[in-house]
């Protein structure tokens, strides 16, 4: 005890914190005034770790009462709010002692305990604040206003709406009706109008006019856009926590309102333009959805400025987007005054909309000279889905691929996607895709053979094979990849023979997409290049022939196919891995009888993988061969046994669950252990 206390006096933090971790090894009474002197700590970790012993401490209300006492220190705002968070974590133990409190002489301790049970979930503590908004000290009432406004109930809003009328404060009013407000209370219009008639007042009573059902109401929030601004801005911020209430003809009517008060008064706008882009967020966010309700040409351009911010960007583009068409013609209009960022906004509004004038931005933008705009121009075409945009977006991949070569594969990517996209739209628009990318230039670079291979396995039919074939020829590797890739798609002889090129290409990666490609084209030969593939000198390209083993149909050869897996088990671990997944895939006696063969193997991965597809379609001696797993000496490998064996039900394996259980370690393993006895024992 002697060295621990010395320890919370050390000068060096960690040791202090610490020693207030080692607080549990010692009786509760002895470390609980020590503790608390350590809520007074200049570390805020020492204050934080004191915080958590002290919550926990046994005999919550001698603490509390303890705490209290840390409430009144006036010259330690960090110990006061240690202690405030503690009697915050005691809860309901802690409100005997803080509201005894509550009725202290001195004002500030009532109001530190305030703030304490506004942190307690309970009825009772809520009565008392509701009773502390008759305190004498106005400081007190307006802490127990604010207090009930994240944590009252009805009641506390019929006292509220007392207190903002009545009370001689004009601060305890203002704290009732903001607590209000938050509490989304319905005031009746008349018992606003002196809060409304108040400078101070106005903007928490406008605030409030949001939640009134009172016609008047609606109206009164549309002429007080024309107040000063703090009551403007109030107003702004009801209307639209009002439109978001209403729908159908309720909401049209009061949209109209708002746009004919903005255009009767231009200040409105002008004002909210203004403090668009310089007031604080929430503020911002506000403005933005009242500007999006004006529906108007010249708000267009500042919006999407304002969406150049991440936290301000889903409102824009939502609110823009409910323009209707109109917003084609508007961004038309400011387009040439746009920053780069901003277009690119306007484009992907565009991008859901189907108008000439949207149509002629997006073509500008696709032949224009900035890269990042041709790419979003391209994504917005492709969900148009219209085949009239598919040569301009064949020739914006082309120009983009010469110059992306050795560059960005991910813009020339989604321009290519675009394109697909595009020219799905129908049967016509995909062959006049295919038969623009079919004009290949004799020199065209490596990046622009990617993208026509890519785009045209996704567009080509049987009768473009050949174009593809020659791109399996290619110097280039990476269009090699992409070829074979598009090529697998073609369920003909000429994808076969280009697929067989593929299978002893010098590039591993080439070899990876051909033992995939061979199963998406159902190749007849595809078991004999895949067994070839099996045996590559590359383990990556052999784990990908094992994978698509499990792609074929029986009858390719089904015992062929079990012969080449049961081979490749005996491979190092990511090809053994692969052999194990095709297993899984095909299933029956004969494949689970494979895996029970390594449910004991030295690699946990592959005993674990094993145990996992030999559990899963093998029957009662397979199971028995798994149970012998649970001696494995990686706890991953026990546990998995554990689990199949009790999931499958097999009793017989209590026994040996039993004994193991007697000397297992791992408690995650003995857990399991004890569970699947449960399960199993009748």
């Amino acid at each position: 005890m002697e060295a621990w206390i010395a320890d919370l006096s050390s000068s060096d933090e960690e040791v202090r914190r610490l020693a207030v971790e080692r607080a549990s090894m010692l009786a509760d009474e002895d470390v609980r005034e020590h503790l608390l002197e350590r809520l007074g700590d200049e570390s805020w970790r020492v204050r934080k770790a004191a915080c958590e012993r002290i919550a926990h401490l046994e005999d919550p209300g001698a603490t509390a009462a303890a705490l209290l006492r840390a409430l009144a220190d006036g010259d330690n705002p960090g110990r006061r709010n240690a202690a405030l968070e503690v009697l915050r974590r005691i809860g309901s133990a802690a409100l005997p002692a803080l509201i005894g409190a509550s009725e202290d002489p001195d004002v500030d301790v009532r109001k530190q305990v305030v703030d304490a049970l506004a942190g307690i979930e309970d009825p009772a503590a809520i009565a008392r604040l509701e009773q502390l908004l008759g305190d004498a000290d106005a400081n007190v009432r307006g802490a127990a206003a604010d207090a009930l406004g994240s944590c009252g109930s009805e009641e506390s809003a019929r006292a509220l709406r007392r207190i903002q009328s009545e009370d001689e404060e004009g601060l305890v009013r203002l704290s009732a009706l903001r607590a209000l407000s938050r509490l989304g209370a319905e005031v009746p219009l008349d018992e606003l109008k002196e809060a409304l008639a108040d400078p101070g007042l106005r903007p928490a009573a406008i605030s409030l006019l949001a939640e009134s059902f009172d016609p008047e109401a609606e109206l009164r929030l549309v002429d007080s856009l024309h107040t000063a601004r703090s009551a403007r801005e109030a107003a702004m911020a009801a209307l639209v926590r009002r439109m978001a209430r209403l729908d159908g003809e309720a909401a049209v009517t009061l949209e109209g309102r708002i746009q004919s008060a903005v255009a009767e008064g231009p200040a409105v706008l002008e004002d909210a333009l203004d403090r668009l882009g310089a007031a604080p967020l929430p503020k911002r966010l506000v403005f933005v959805q009242f500007l999006c309700l004006l529906k108007r040409r010249d708000v267009v351009a500042p919006l999407l400025c304002a969406g150049l911010d991440p936290a301000l960007q889903t409102l824009v583009l939502e609110g823009l987007g409910r323009f209707g068409s109109d917003i084609e013609e508007a961004i038309a209009e400011v387009w040439d005054g746009l920053p780069l960022a901003a277009r690119e906004l306007a484009l992907r509004l565009l991008g859901s909309c189907d108008g000439e004038a949207g149509g002629a931005v997006l073509l500008q933008a696709l032949e224009g000279s900035s890269l990042e705009l041709r790419v979003e121009a391209a994504k917005a075409l492709g969900r148009r889905r219209d085949p009239r945009f598919v040569p301009a977006l064949v020739a914006a991949v082309a120009r983009s691929a010469e110059e992306l070569e050795d560059a960005d594969d991910e813009a020339i990517e989604s321009l290519s996607d675009a394109l697909i996209q595009a020219a799905r739209s129908d049967a016509s628009a995909s062959r006049e895709a295919v038969a623009l990318l079919s004009e290949l230039p004799s020199d065209s670079g490596e990046c622009h053979r990617i993208t026509v291979a890519r785009t045209l396995g996704e567009l080509a039919d049987s009768a473009d094979s050949g174009t593809l074939s020659l791109l399996l020829s290619d110097p280039s590797a990476r269009v090699r990849r992409a070829a074979v890739h598009a090529i697998g798609r073609l369920a003909d002889g000429a994808s076969a023979d280009g697929l067989r090129m593929a299978v002893t290409d010098e590039d591993p990666a080439v070899r990876i997409g051909a033992a995939g490609a061979l199963v998406v084209a159902r190749s007849p030969e595809a078991l004999e290049a895949l067994a070839t593939l099996a045996m590559d000198e590359e383990p990556l390209v052999r784990a990908a022939a094992v994978r698509s083993l499990a792609g074929l149909s029986p009858s390719h050869g089904e015992e062929r196919i079990l012969g080449i897996l049961e081979t490749a088990l005996s491979d190092e671990g990511t090809v053994a891995l692969a052999s194990l997944e095709a297993l899984s895939r095909i299933g029956g006696d004969a494949a689970a009888d494979l895996a029970a063969r390594w449910v004991e193997a030295s690699d946990p991965d592959v005993a674990s993988l094993a145990i996992t597809c030999a559990g899963r379609h093998g029957g009662e001696e397979v199971l028995d061969r798994i149970t012998g797993a649970i001696q494995h000496d990686a706890w991953s490998v026990r546990a998995a046994a554990v689990q199949v064996v009790a999931d499958r039900g097999h009793a017989r394996a209590v026994p040996a669950l039993l004994r193991r259980l007697e000397v297992e370690r791992d408690d995650f393993v003995r857990n399991n252990l004890l569970e699947a006895v449960r399960r199993l024992e009748p």
